[in-house]
């Protein structure tokens, strides 16, 4: 058993379904322009595009003050480091774009020693063309917003990136599908199928969803515990959507809100926070040693966690709120400063 499994297992956490653990796979580059997929077929997010950029020329946050690193972390051996990031508004671009300068920062962090992080609130289909991208050396991703952890290795084939699911945390949706739609009914709800995509009560719009999709009605989401619930209300606001969820009082789990109207339900024990505490116990990293960059509403919990917490400027007043400074916007290749600063 892996030691992460034994850490997590100790901890008392729920796991999903026997027949579900572990899963494992490989994400494979794609070949003459193909699409990136995971063995099997199963299609994946496109390989982000790379965009001309450089980090920026003078060391400041978004505010023009100097950016200094915390004295915990000044001269510190790398591989004692946990850098996390967030990966949408943090190192792509609203158009899906990594720019070059936060691609060799993150690279540079990696091959240093440092355990640079992956956590994202996208799925394992959706996470695949980043790190694959990336090609980061062995090290784990947070997907989901906490609900699952995969550790991950470079593949047998040049540029291929192995994964397998070491952690995920379920809880039955029934309840929360049940009030949800009976305010919102003309939404369209889905559960994550870890590993593949999703299963849904019927097919997103267009681009929605990144991975398979499984029509299986409202009877079939209510099923099985699941890591995730999603929802995508189209005839509303993203605020509408967040004053109806806030209504309805479902504390016993966490949810958030995208920049759309999109739905994001986990169990109450999964936080991107709680999975990087979890994975620095397991690597021996000392909290001293943590960081985190991130701009949404999911990313709070972490940036407040992490001993030098950072936010974007792009990002929501929620994250940029609790983080110890705030960098230059992701249009600015912002992210590319913690490498920078962290390896002098």
């Amino acid at each position: 058993m892996h030691k992460l499994y034994q850490t997590l297992n100790a901890q008392g956490l729920t796991f999903s379904a026997s027949e579900n653990m572990p899963v494992t796979g490989t994400f494979i580059p794609p070949e003459f322009g193909g699409d990136l997929r995971v063995s099997g077929g199963s299609k994946t997010a496109p390989l982000p595009q790379v965009v001309a950029g450089e980090a920026p020329a003078q060391v400041v946050d978004a505010s023009g003050d100097q950016l200094v690193v915390p004295e915990q972390l000044r001269g510190v051996d790398p591989a004692k480091l946990l850098v996390a990031f967030d990966i949408d508004g943090t190192i792509l671009g609203r158009d899906g774009s990594m720019s070059s300068a936060v691609l060799q920062s993150l690279r540079a962090l990696d091959a240093a020693g440092a355990n640079v992080v992956i956590a994202t609130g996208r799925s394992i289909p959706a996470v695949a063309g980043v790190l694959t991208l990336l090609q980061l050396r062995h090290g784990f991703v947070v997907c989901s917003n906490g609900a699952v952890v995969l550790r991950t290795a470079p593949g047998k084939t040049a540029g291929a990136i192995d994964y397998k699911v070491v952690k995920t945390v379920t809880f039955p949706p029934a309840p929360i599908i049940d009030r949800l739609v009976e305010k919102i009914p003309d939404a369209y709800v889905g559960v994550e199928a870890v590993g593949s995509g999703f299963l849904v009560s019927e097919h997103f719009p267009a681009g929605e969803l990144i991975g398979e999709q499984q029509v299986v009605g409202w009877q079939g989401l209510r099923q099985k515990e699941v890591t995730r619930v999603i929802l995508r209300a189209p005839s509303l606001s993203a605020q509408d959507l967040k004053d109806i969820v806030a209504g309805l009082g479902i504390d016993t789990v966490q949810w958030d809100i995208g920049w759309t109207a999109w739905l994001d339900v986990v169990s109450e024990d999964s936080t991107k926070a709680r999975a990087l505490a979890e994975l620095a116990d397991t690597l021996g990293v000392d909290h001293a040693h943590t960081v985190a960059v991130g701009d949404g509403s999911n990313d709070v919990a972490m940036i407040d966690w992490a001993s030098w917490g950072l936010a974007m400027k792009n990002g929501s007043q929620d994250a940029k709120s609790v983080a110890a400074a705030v960098l230059p916007p992701v249009t600015e290749n912002g992210a590319a400063l913690v490498g920078k600063l962290l390896l002098g």
